[in-house]
């Protein structure tokens, strides 16, 4: 009993134990279920962060491989442009060798113009036709020299001086030779060839080149100096002329198609009111014995002398050529007297039938301290003017007259049915008895 009442005494004393124990393990319980929540919810956030730094992890990783794909593709491109900037400046090494003029010293030949024209020497040909040896040249060159030496046996006569060689050759090539179109690009029938004798002798035309190269051939196989001139930018060429002792500027393509003689045989001075070129390489051409306008030129007198002069030539019945030497104190203001003289004469003659005869041209040719060249010039249609030989050809009088009355009999009656508008020509009755 006393064991009992003791047991239950321990048991009723160990109850507020026990029930501690219970609450403490709810509490645990409790703090345990706060963990495990807490555990699963950093577990969730964890593999959303694990999940947000895969995705960070594979957007920084393709970055980085969009780097590295960059940086690979600047090293490629470096290495590009390295392998342009050899080729560019192997270019421009290539460049400056043709350009010469422009970036470097001086040169006759091996010397490109206008981008496209390249100056060659033609030495090789003259000086195998002087030593009678034609066999060491190509089938060109022999063609070349050829053609060459049936125009010289044709126009050179015996006894002529150069300067009646010279005189000779460039009669020949102003009648016969006429500009290329393919100035600036190529033309496909003749572009080619247009800047070398070869060409030119074969198709009757060229350019700047083709007209200097092709006169320095005709010098050199007559055994006269000739050089081939180019101009500092590169963009025309001409030649040089040795007779006598002095040297003579020649510029067959600024002839060609209109007045003949205007760049024949210049001086330095007279050369350079069109031209621009390295004075220090190229021999002074200063002698006034060949030059063409001084052996041609008349002196001025007064504007009186002069104006009557131009009447006589713009009513004469042949082409006109004349300069006026000026060495007076006042010669430019004389010279502008003149230029105002020559302009109401132009006007003239462009207004009135004489028009349809030929033209008129005037102006300042050349000019230094000491003396003036004024020019003026009617050049006939028929003598080979603005239509030139090839439009006239060998047409004789009655050959031109049967032409003239067909298109009389098919146009007669064209005013009668069209409005007519008066102009420079005068009316239809006027054209046909100009002729």
């Amino acid at each position: 009993m006393n064991n009992e009442i003791q047991t239950t005494e321990n048991i009723t004393a160990q109850k507020p134990v026990k029930s501690g124990s219970g609450k403490l393990s709810i509490v645990l319980m409790l703090i345990m279920s706060a963990m495990l929540v807490a555990l699963v919810v950093m577990l969730a956030i964890s593999m959303k962060n694990n999940k947000e730094n895969d995705k960070r992890i594979d957007e920084l990783s393709a970055t980085v491989n969009s780097v590295s794909e960059t940086a690979n593709g600047m090293g490629k491109n470096i290495t590009e442009m390295n392998e342009k900037l050899v080729n560019v400046s192997e270019f421009v090494d290539k460049f400056s060798q043709k350009m010469g003029a422009e970036f470097g010293p001086t040169t006759e030949d091996d010397v490109t113009i206008g981008m496209e024209y390249e100056i060659v020497s033609t030495k090789e040909l003259s000086d195998a036709y002087l030593a009678g040896d034609w066999s060491q040249l190509t089938e060109e060159q022999q063609k070349t020299i050829e053609m060459a030496d049936a125009v010289i046996k044709d126009v050179i006569k015996e006894g002529m001086t150069d300067y009646e060689k010279e005189k000779a050759i460039y009669d020949w090539i102003h009648a016969n030779v006429s500009v290329d179109d393919g100035i600036t690009v190529a033309i496909p029938t003749t572009g080619n060839y247009c800047d070398n004798p070869y060409g030119v002798l074969t198709t009757r035309k060229a350019v700047c080149v083709g007209f200097a190269t092709t006169f320095r051939l005709f010098m050199q196989m007559l055994d006269i100096d000739c050089m081939v001139v180019h101009d500092t930018y590169l963009s025309h060429s001409w030649n040089l002329v040795k007779l006598g002792e002095g040297w003579y500027h020649v510029d067959n393509y600024m002839d060609n198609g209109s007045t003949k003689y205007v760049n024949f045989n210049m001086t330095d001075a007279m050369c350079a009111m069109g031209h621009e070129w390295d004075t220090e390489f190229f021999p002074a051409a200063t002698a006034t014995e060949y030059s063409y306008i001084a052996m041609n030129s008349v002196d001025f007198t007064t504007l009186e002398a002069f104006a009557k002069d131009l009447r006589e030539i713009v009513e004469g019945e042949e082409t006109v050529q004349r300069a006026y030497k000026i060495t007076s104190d006042d010669m430019l203001t004389i010279a502008q007297q003149l230029e105002i003289i020559a302009g109401e004469v132009e006007s003239c003659v462009s207004g009135s039938e004489i028009s349809m005869l030929g033209y008129f041209t005037y102006g300042t040719v050349s000019m230094d301290e000491d003396c003036l060249y004024y020019g003026v010039s009617f050049e006939y249609y028929m003598d080979g003017g603005e239509f030139g030989d090839d439009f006239i050809g060998d047409i004789t009088d009655e050959q031109m007259q049967d032409a003239m009355d067909v298109v009389e009999d098919q146009f007669g009656d064209f005013f009668e049915k069209h409005e007519e508008v008066e102009g420079d020509y005068g009316d239809m009755d006027d054209m046909w008895e100009l002729f």
